[in-house]
């Protein structure tokens, strides 16, 4: 799924994918079947090229980013209304150190950065870092079905993805599927081992 070039001001993500998932369920199927695939593989296995900016600065830029994962940690991070009472650090089964994303709350306001980066962006105020992360999470679950449904030819699945990396309804998970992917019939047969749709 293409996203416009600057979905934010600060938080860039490109074509969003799911070139392992095909694998991995093929894995499952293999061994224990799709039960065994949680929300963790789902946001692990949807990814695109992902930065940090600030203007023309760029404080983090990584191909194959684990973009679902993130916007799932700031989903659960940034409240509705009050500011966080702790700073953000992501805490990435991908990455082994702590902090690949930073959002940290500073004298003169929220700073976000990387533990890989030198620098942060500047401080902004709590509502505008918040508009930042909700506009970056918001987009991210709009594109992780249509990434699912690509890798996979599967609608359940794609509603699977929501459901269990996104914490959604299956109620809620089959309409917001449907209307993502665009198709008005989400009933699709589970993918079969070793007949995955690649296209």
């Amino acid at each position: 799924m293409e996203i416009a070039d600057e979905p934010t001001a600060m938080l860039h993500f490109g074509t969003v994918g799911a070139p392992d998932l095909p694998r991995r369920i093929d894995l499952l199927l293999t061994t224990n079947g799709l039960a065994a695939l949680t929300g963790a593989e789902f946001l692990l296995d949807v990814e695109a090229d992902f930065s940090v900016r600030d203007g023309q600065d760029v404080i983090l830029a990584e191909p194959s980013f684990p973009v679902a994962e993130l916007a799932r940690a700031l989903e659960l991070w940034a409240p509705e209304t009050d500011e966080p009472r702790d700073d953000f650090a992501f805490d990435s089964m991908v990455y082994e150190v702590l902090g690949a994303v930073r959002i940290v709350n500073t004298v003169d306001g929220w700073t976000i950065g990387s533990h890989y980066g030198r620098t942060t962006t500047e401080p902004r105020p709590w509502p505008v870092v918040r508009a930042e992360i909700w506009a970056f999470v918001e987009a991210v679950k709009a594109a992780t079905p249509v990434a699912v449904h690509a890798a996979t030819g599967s609608m359940i699945t794609a509603i699977l993805a929501m459901h269990r990396a996104f914490d959604m309804h299956l109620a809620d998970a089959k309409s917001f599927v449907a209307d993502a992917v665009g198709e008005v019939d989400p009933v699709s047969p589970w993918p079969q081992r070793g007949g995955m749709n690649h296209a």
